[in-house]
């Protein structure tokens, strides 16, 4: 996957960030210094490869543990949070990743890529955050059904008791109020204060790209009224 991220990022990246009066390949008229950038971009996007590599192998991984599990428990799926404090941690490596690229791109001519790697970002986070938890998800989803069929038939039941005239085993009430319980049961192990997190997460790569340009930006500004 080093390779292929070498390949997929790493040449378009350096064909739109080299001057069109050179060839971006052409090694026999490179300078000392392009050396330098073209070897340390080709360390740079394979060990980000590598990285990413890993953390969709950990993904695929807890999502073919939790899928292997027999049933879940609907009234305790905090019990499976560690899932998804994993996946933040996954998507923190995601956006660490796109930050530290964010600050190596402060330049205008690498301006027109950004969007499309932050883009290519928030999806591939959005992957590895719900990834190991779509195994809970299916689990879930499907020990509601059997609730809602079990609530269907209990109700079935206790509605010919009442009219036959016989007392019925079951309060219509409860099981009305249990099939709503049921209904407004999540299927995803998470709150929304985790996809406020996701969102706030997501915000980091900006932060550090508007931060390396005002940073940049005042630099110039110091040495410009020190040359004054």
């Amino acid at each position: 996957m080093g390779v292929g991220y070498c390949l997929a990022f790493g040449v378009p990246i350096t064909n739109a960030t080299t001057s069109d009066i050179i060839s971006p390949w052409d090694w026999q008229g490179w300078s000392y210094d392009v050396w330098w950038h073209r070897g340390m971009s080709i360390m740079f996007n394979w060990w980000t490869g590598c990285l990413f590599y890993v953390i969709v192998v950990e993904s695929a991984r807890l999502y073919r543990l939790t899928a292997s599990a027999a049933s879940v428990e609907l009234f305790d799926l905090e019990s499976y949070q560690p899932l998804v404090r994993q996946g933040l941690i996954n998507v923190l490596l995601v956006v660490g990743m796109l930050s530290l690229e964010s600050l190596l791109v402060v330049e205008s001519r690498y301006g027109p890529m950004l969007p499309g790697a932050w883009i290519t970002g928030m999806v591939f986070s959005w992957i590895v955050l719900m990834l190991p938890l779509r195994g809970i998800r299916r689990l879930a989803g499907l020990a509601k059904v059997g609730e809602l069929q079990w609530c269907t038939t209990t109700l079935r039941q206790a509605r010919d008791e009442l009219k036959s005239g016989e007392e019925a085993r079951r309060p219509l009430g409860e099981i009305v109020a249990y099939r709503s319980v049921i209904e407004n049961t999540r299927n995803w192990p998470f709150e929304n204060t985790t996809l406020l997190r996701f969102a706030i997460y997501l915000l980091i790569p900006l932060g550090s790209w508007l931060g390396g340009a005002l940073v940049e930006r005042g630099i110039d500004l110091v040495l410009s009224g020190d040359a004054l």
